[in-house]
């Protein structure tokens, strides 16, 4: 597994920089709700794509484990040093998580979903979690069909 707090300084530049990011901060910003909503960047790495969601209206808050991810991050938004297992928000305090390029690096992806699902998000109407990674040759991404077939 890379280890996120060596490669942070260089993340951004070996990972296709802003129009990646821009990318997919578009892709997570169709699947959310209201633009005045707040969002939990769960993995926010260095922050660029959290910074392009609240670009576009959102109030985020970005979360990480790595801590030098975290730092860079936080010269770009609100951050706190933190794991998607025990998401760092009140009870049903937000509207939307994202999980940007997290999941399928992951063991096991349930805790990360059943924290959102059980923890952080509104119960009312328009709550999301939105998982966006990387795609896998040769059938669905493994992680894609948890979320297909998970419910709460």
């Amino acid at each position: 597994m890379i280890d996120y707090d060596l490669e942070a300084e260089r993340y951004d530049e070996t990972r296709g920089g802003l129009p990646r990011a821009r990318a997919a901060a578009e892709a997570v910003r169709g699947l959310v709700p209201e633009p005045s909503g707040t969002l939990v960047d769960v993995a926010c790495g260095t922050g660029l794509v959290t910074r392009e969601l609240a670009a576009r209206g959102l109030r985020v808050l970005g979360v990480d484990a790595a801590a030098g991810m975290a730092r860079i991050a936080s010269g770009r938004v609100r951050v706190v040093l933190g794991d998607g297992r025990r998401l760092p928000v009140g009870d049903r305090s937000v509207d939307a998580v994202s999980t940007i390029w997290l999941l399928h690096l992951l063991g096991d992806a349930r805790p990360v979903i059943a924290e959102a699902a059980g923890h952080g998000l509104r119960l009312s109407g328009e709550s999301r979690f939105v998982g966006l990674g990387q795609g896998r040759s040769g059938g669905p991404d493994p992680v894609f069909r948890l979320l297909a077939f998970t419910s709460w």
